[in-house]
């Protein structure tokens, strides 16, 4: 009756886990809900295919396994993500494209203007509901002051300054 309790216990965690993960990935912006649900869909076969091959007692195995994939993919996409996304990576990334350039720097920088970064965190700004723009005025969201005071929290915590 104890494995019985433990294995309960492991389900409900995984669920719950399953059930946050989910809801994270719900939230996600464009562009990548087919990399999310591609994610997600080989993470459920392959922890349906590890119970379906050893039985019930494979269970744990399968639990411990999804949630470790589940896991280590969260690192993957927030990496992908920010690599797809980030206007300072494409910056570095067009300087060394054209490194053999003294000019590479400003060549990257004509490319991408200064401006644009402030426009492309305002228009995800806007897209993730983040704020709302009314009459030219850009407003924070509830949504957006709830991000704001966790972010605040979260910088607090890992001692990251004013530019972070």
């Amino acid at each position: 009756m104890e494995a019985f309790g433990y294995a309960a216990a492991a389900i409900a965690v995984f669920l719950v886990l399953g059930l946050v993960e989910t809801h994270l990935v719900l939230r996600r912006s464009v562009p990548m809900p087919h990399l999310l649900a591609t994610w997600l869909g080989v993470g459920v076969a392959l922890t349906a295919l590890v119970v379906a091959a050893g039985g019930q007692a494979a269970l744990p195995v399968a639990i411990a396994s999804a949630t470790i994939y589940l896991a280590v993919g969260e690192v993957v996409l927030f990496v992908y993500a920010a690599a797809l996304t980030s206007v300072s990576i494409r910056l570095l990334v067009d300087a060394i494209e054209h490194k053999p350039d003294p000019d590479a720097l400003e060549r990257a920088l004509a490319r991408h203007p200064p401006g644009t970064f402030l426009d492309v965190r305002l228009e995800s700004f806007l897209a993730n509901g983040y704020m709302t723009l009314t009459a030219g005025r850009y407003r924070i969201t509830p949504r957006g002051r709830r991000w704001a005071d966790g972010a605040r929290v979260l910088k607090r915590i890992l001692a990251v300054g004013h530019g972070g």
